[in-house]
C-alpha cells in the first residue's frame, strides 16, 4: 500500500525523482524492520514523469535566424519535434510551431506556425486575448 502512494506521488510530481527514491529506502528499511514481507518484485521499468536529460546533448549545427517577439506578455517558445527553444533569440532554420505559457506554472498552448530561415529575422506577433500568433519573416537589415 505504501508503495502505491509513493508511486503516486512521484506520478503526479509532489515529489522528485530522488526523493522518490529516498522515500523507497525508507519504506523497504521499515518493512525489514517490522519483519513485513515486501510485495512481489514487478518488472523493472522506469519512473515517468520528469524527463532525463543527457549531460552532452547534440549541438544543433543548422544555420540560425533571429526571432523577436512583440505582444503578449506570456513567454514565447518555438517547439519542432521533441526540441523547445526559447524566444526571442537565434533559432536553427526550420518550420515550429508557437507556443505560449500565458499562465506561469500552466503548459504553454498552441498559438500558430512559424519559419525560420537562416540569416533572416522571424518576428512574432501575438495576441493573448485570442491565443494566437502570426509569424512574418524578413530580410536581414
Amino acid at each position: 500500500m505504501h508503495r502505491v502512494v509513493l508511486a503516486t506521488l512521484f506520478l503526479v510530481g509532489c515529489v522528485s525523482a530522488s526523493e522518490h527514491q529516498a522515500l523507497e529506502r525508507r519504506v523497504a528499511a521499515l518493512e525489514k524492520q517490522l519483519g513485513v514481507e515486501p510485495p512481489a518484485a514487478s518488472p523493472a521499468r522506469r519512473p515517468r514523469g520528469r524527463k532525463v536529460r543527457t549531460a552532452n546533448p547534440q549541438p544543433d549545427t543548422r544555420a540560425t535566424g533571429e526571432v523577436t517577439v512583440t505582444g503578449t506578455t506570456g513567454r514565447v517558445f518555438l517547439r519542432e519535434a521533441h526540441k523547445r527553444h526559447s524566444v526571442p533569440g537565434p533559432v536553427p532554420e526550420g518550420s515550429y510551431s508557437i507556443r505560449v505559457e500565458t499562465t506561469a506554472g500552466q503548459p504553454p498552448v498552441p498559438a500558430g506556425q512559424a519559419a525560420v530561415e537562416a540569416g533572416k529575422t522571424t518576428k512574432i506577433t501575438c495576441d493573448d486575448a485570442l491565443r494566437v500568433c502570426r509569424a512574418e519573416v524578413t530580410p536581414p537589415r
